[in-house]
C-alpha cells in the first residue's frame, strides 16, 4: 500500500485526551507527516504521566497549582519536537460521558 503524504500532511486532527493514548497517537501522526492537531483535556500532567506519556517532561509537573494543562502541554511538546511548522493547540475543556461520574 501507498500513503498520500500531501492528504497526511493537510488532514486536521482532534484528540479527545492528552494522556497515554493521545500522546501516542500524535506522535505517530507526527512522523507520518500530519501538522494540524487540537488536543482537549482537562486534566494536569502529574509526577507518574512523563514516563508512560511520551510528550511530556518532569519540568511539565511543576509550577504553581500543580503541573501545566495537558492539552496545553502537548499542543507545545510538538512544536518542540517538530519546530514551527506543526500547527497545534490545546483546549482545556471536560467533555461529559455517559456513565462516568
Amino acid at each position: 500500500p501507498s500513503l498520500n503524504l500531501d492528504y497526511l500532511s493537510n488532514m486536521n486532527v482532534l484528540l479527545l485526551g492528552a494522556g497515554t493514548l493521545g500522546c501516542s497517537v500524535a506522535r505517530t501522526l507526527l512522523g507520518w507527516g500530519v501538522r494540524h492537531f487540537r488536543f482537549v483535556d482537562n486534566g494536569k500532567v502529574s509526577y507518574s504521566n512523563p514516563v508512560r506519556q511520551n510528550l511530556f517532561e518532569v519540568k511539565d509537573c511543576e509550577g504553581p497549582g500543580g503541573g501545566k494543562d495537558k492539552a496545553i502541554a502537548a499542543a507545545e511538546a510538538l512544536k518542540r519536537i517538530a519546530g514551527p511548522t506543526i500547527d497545534s493547540e490545546g483546549y482545556v475543556l471536560t467533555i461529559p460521558m455517559p456513565g462516568h461520574a
